[in-house]
């Protein structure tokens, strides 16, 4: 049985723009909000992250020995969450430790609540303080350690997680399922049978049966997922805030576990978050993950939490991919027959299956939380593959695998949250990646900050309102454009040679879009151009009339600047940055099929 959930009606709606009121008229309702009682307060000055076995945490500037004030936090009733790593140069014995030791130093506390921990190379050593009555004005947290010669200790910012709360805490949670076109998601238009536990899921919540993605590679689309801004055109007005950024202003206790490589360190995606775990490879690793996951969920049951959760586990090139690869690895250059493809979209069918049979153990863990405490989930992918329906193979940024139609710009999203949004709806008309942070945002009641160009859908997720649809979803690659409104899709490529073409789908009545209607439809194809235009403009893009902005290396320009600025943000780690942050990434990468040279 679930548990109705308490919530707060503010005393007005905020005006959504992506909202419109229901034919009738009438009034719309209230839009519920999620509250929190008592948030996460973090402890000392987080200076910069340190990334160790695939786990990167914020740290405490460069000391052998902290002290902390904690009297005027104001600190009752709480856990406080320490770690500790050591780095060092590769050269050095990987056994290398160092015995530490964390406490609360107050009149009358003494050290019976001291902690040991054993600081090591390569990997973060963990323990919790607990406190049981409000601490005096000059308490102190202590952390105490000496480190070997050669090596850096570095502690990450402790954290000071309610002990108990009146209220039950929230779980905000983003899955992403990278690379899961929606044509195989049962109830999306995929086979009976092949997702039972996605079905069931999806059957629980609202269905959005045209979600758009913003991009049709990793990178762009979680970009917009948790920042809420079109990738590779925003780069003069600099990195816009996180989801998770966000989430840490107001409390939540923000937790990730990805895969990496585009969806990793090397692009700043561990920003905002407490513990950003990216160790997680891809199919085999995921029942691992999972675990993981759920390890660290059931301690947050008393905690306002944020969690992200990223698996490549259909991304992964298949088997029948590996002879079309060298000895030394290198991609042969030939492209796949109809054949090679059939097969390929056979086996990604399986992977698919086995993905939704991994992930049951994750579904009931938030069933059991959502009868306890307010849980809200949004799950969704960042891209479909190809498999050469319009010429278009797998995807990626290499520009001969690229194409604008739905089996990579269409994907599933299940929006679940008992007592807050309604079961076994569905919502046909277009959205878009980028709603999700504003909207999970506004469900919160926490402001949104203004490089969030997304739109919310938090009213019309509770059933509050409709979708306005005035508006349409977009996507685009290499400089290419696809805009979706209602029924109809337009596609203009915009190739680096040649001249603009635009194609026209009736995507209701077409879905594998085969018939261009251009040459019968003109005038509805200028408008929606002129549509796309004003859409662009929502995310700060903007073009001279009649035009569309040409910058066919605006994703890869912008992820070269991500890597620039990594490099430098991080003086004193910048050899370690280098040596293992940056190999494992090429690498991942590689193994992701991106690197084909």
């Amino acid at each position: 049985m679930i548990r109705t959930v308490r919530l707060v009606l503010p005393l007005a709606v905020l005006a959504c723009s992506d909202a419109a009121p229901p034919p009738q008229q009438q009034a719309p309702a209230k839009v519920p909000r999620i509250a929190v009682e008592a948030g996460v307060v973090r402890l000392g000055r987080g200076t910069d992250r340190v990334v160790q076995a695939g786990v990167s945490k914020p740290v405490l500037p460069l000391s052998a020995d902290a002290v902390i004030d904690l009297g005027a936090a104001g600190l009752g009733q709480r856990i406080i969450d320490v770690g500790v790593t050591l780095q060092g140069p590769p050269t050095l014995d990987r056994q290398t430790s160092a015995a530490c030791r964390t406490w609360i130093e107050a009149p009358g506390v003494g050290e019976a609540n001291a902690q040991t921990l054993e600081a090591r190379l390569d990997r973060w050593s963990e323990a919790s303080l607990r406190i049981e009555a409000p601490l005096p004005a000059v308490a102190r947290l202590r952390l105490d350690c000496a480190a070997p010669s050669g090596t850096l200790l570095r502690w990450a910012q402790p954290l000071a997680r309610p002990l108990a709360s009146a209220e039950p805490a929230p779980l905000i949670v983003l899955i992403s399922l990278d690379t899961l076109r929606a044509d195989h998601v049962t109830g999306f238009g995929g086979p009976e049978g092949l997702t039972p536990q996605l079905e069931a899921l999806g059957a629980e919540g609202l269905r959005f049966q045209s979600t758009v993605a913003e991009g049709t590679w990793t990178l762009p689309s979680h970009y917009a997922m948790l920042r809420s801004a079109l990738y590779g055109y925003d780069i003069e007005r600099g990195r816009p805030s996180s989801l998770a950024e966000v989430f840490a202003g107001a409390g939540y206790h923000t937790l990730a576990a990805t895969g990496g490589g585009f969806v990793g360190v090397f692009f700043y995606f561990d920003q905002g978050f407490d513990h950003f775990d990216e160790r997680w490879q891809g199919t085999d690793d995921l029942t691992a993950q999972v675990d993981a996951v759920r390890r660290r969920l059931e301690a947050s049951r008393g905690v306002p939490t944020f969690l992200f959760f990223h698996t490549y586990a259909v991304h992964e090139p298949s088997a029948v991919e590996q002879a079309w690869y060298d000895e030394h690895g290198k991609w042969r250059k030939f492209w796949p027959t109809r054949q090679h493809a059939e097969e390929i979209r056979d086996f990604y069918a399986s992977l698919v299956a086995r993905m939704d049979r991994d992930l049951a153990p994750l579904f009931a863990t938030l069933r059991a939380h959502a009868e306890e405490r307010p849980v809200l989930v949004v799950l969704t992918s960042d891209h479909g593959e190809a498999f050469l329906e319009h010429g278009g193979f797998r995807h990626g940024y290499n520009r001969t695998r690229q194409t604008l139609h739905d089996e990579l710009t269409r994907v599933p999203m299940i929006v679940w949250g008992p007592g807050l949004i309604p079961a076994d709806r569905e919502i046909h008309w277009p959205v878009m990646l980028s709603n999700i942070a504003p909207s999970m945002l506004e469900a919160t009641g926490i402001e949104r900050p203004p490089s969030m160009m997304g739109r919310s859908l938090w009213a019309v997720w509770t059933g509050s309102t409709e979708v306005n649809r005035t508006t349409g979803a977009l996507s685009q690659t290499q400089g290419s454009w696809a805009f979706r409104a209602g029924n109809h899709k337009l596609i203009v490529k915009m190739p680096p040679k040649g001249e603009r073409a635009l194609l026209l789908y009736d995507v209701e009545n077409d879905p594998e879009e085969r018939e261009d209607l251009l040459a019968r439809d003109g005038e509805r194809a200028d408008a929606m151009l002129e549509q796309l235009r004003t859409r662009l403009l929502d995310f700060g893009v903007s073009s001279p009339s009649g035009t569309l902005p040409e910058c066919p290396d605006c994703e890869i320009n912008a992820a070269s600047a991500f890597l620039h600025g990594v490099m430098q943000d991080d003086p004193q780690n910048i050899e370690l940055f280098r040596q293992r942050v940056r190999e494992e990434t090429e690498a991942r990468l590689k193994a992701l099929g991106y690197a084909e040279d």
